[in-house]
C-alpha cells in the first residue's frame, strides 16, 4: 500500500510446484486509506472475503468494511459493517478466529495507543458480523503474531492470551463464556520475554 494515498495493492501466490509460486495481482477496489485488512472465509468453506478498516481524519470515525469476491480473489462488492469512533488511526491489524462459544468465526482488531485494547467483533454467520464493538481494555500486545485464540484453562471457553510490551509479560484475558472475559492476568513475566 501507499502511505500517502492509502492505495492498496493485493497479491495471490500460488504454488506450482514444491517450492515455487506464481504471483497473481489482484484488482481490489477498496475506498480510503486501509489500516489494516485480513482474508479469510467467513461465508463456507473456498470463499474468501476481506475485512478491512479504514480511518476518516476529519470525523475521527473508523469504519469496518467487508468485501466479497464475485469469483476467487476477485474483490469488487464492498459492504460497511460499522463505524465507531477512534481519536487517532489506532487499530493496526486485524485477526481473525473462534472468541466466543459458536461456530462462526470473529474479528479482534488490534488497537494500540492510545485505547491499548482489543476490540471483539462476533461473527453472526454468512458473512455477517454484529454492529458493536466489545472491549478488552489495558492491553498491549507486542504483534498480531503474538496473540492466541485458545482454551488456555481447559475450562471449556476461549481465553485470549498475548505477550504484552507495557507488562513484560504473557497475559490472558480467561473466558467465561457468553462473551464475557476476566480482567489480564499476567501469566509469566520477565525481562525480555
Amino acid at each position: 500500500g501507499s502511505s500517502r494515498d492509502g492505495s492498496l495493492s493485493l497479491s495471490l501466490f500460488r504454488r506450482i510446484s514444491g517450492g515455487q509460486f506464481l504471483e497473481r495481482s489482484l484488482r481490489a477496489s477498496l475506498p480510503g486509506r486501509i489500516i489494516g485488512l485480513i482474508v479469510d472465509d467467513y461465508s463456507g468453506p473456498g470463499k474468501y472475503e476481506l475485512v478491512f478498516i479504514t480511518h476518516d481524519n476529519a470525523t475521527r470515525q473508523s469504519t469496518l468494511s467487508i468485501a466479497f469476491s464475485t469469483q476467487g480473489f476477485d474483490f469488487k462488492t464492498v459492504k460497511p459493517l460499522f463505524s465507531f469512533p477512534d481519536s487517532t488511526a489506532s487499530v493496526h491489524s486485524i485477526l481473525s478466529g473462534y472468541v466466543d462459544d459458536d461456530s462462526h468465526k470473529d474479528l479482534v482488531l488490534l488497537m494500540s495507543a492510545p485505547r491499548n485494547a482489543f476490540g471483539l467483533v462476533y461473527g453472526k454467520g454468512g458473512e455477517a458480523f454484529r454492529d458493536s464493538l466489545d472491549i478488552i481494555r489495558d492491553a498491549q500486545p507486542l504483534n498480531e503474531d503474538a496473540v492466541l485464540l485458545r482454551d488456555a484453562n481447559a475450562d471449556g471457553h476461549v481465553d485470549l492470551t498475548w505477550i504484552d510490551v507495557e507488562r513484560n509479560a504473557v497475559v490472558t484475558a480467561y473466558g467465561r463464556g457468553h462473551r464475557k472475559f476476566g480482567p489480564p492476568v499476567s501469566v509469566c513475566s520477565g525481562n525480555g520475554i
